[in-house]
């Protein structure tokens, strides 16, 4: 959630998938982005389009230039939605953090959210 003119707006995160709550690394993946988002000010690159939800679709930047997305990816807390997305450096990104078994890639059978939330209707 961020402030925007003084008004909450839910953002979800473009190019990712992050795991459920209740899935493994889903609480860590919460804390990592809260931990590097909470209080500060940020850039979101976003097209205007919202989900279903009225989710605004962004890339969240950090005034250091970090980019939320790419961070969660890079430490195995996220999958490379490649259904909504075929940006190649989330797709390399997500390929590193399987090579080094980082993260998410350190289960011995990660199941991709989108298969768990399947799963649990």
């Amino acid at each position: 959630v961020v402030l925007i003119d003084g008004k909450e707006q839910v953002v979800r995160l473009e190019h990712i998938d992050c795991p459920e709550k209740k899935q493994p690394f889903g609480t860590k993946a919460k804390q990592f982005a809260s931990d590097l988002c909470f209080g500060q000010f940020v850039q979101l690159n976003h097209n205007s389009k919202y989900d279903r939800n009225k989710r605004l679709i962004a890339e969240i930047i950090l005034t250091s230039g970090l980019n939320v997305n790419k961070e969660l990816v890079n430490y195995g807390l996220a999958w490379h939605f490649k259904r909504y997305s075929d940006n190649f450096e989330y797709a390399e990104l997500e390929i590193s953090a399987r090579n080094k078994q980082i993260g998410i890639w350190s289960e011995p059978n990660p199941i991709a959210p989108w298969d768990w939330r399947k799963g649990r209707k």
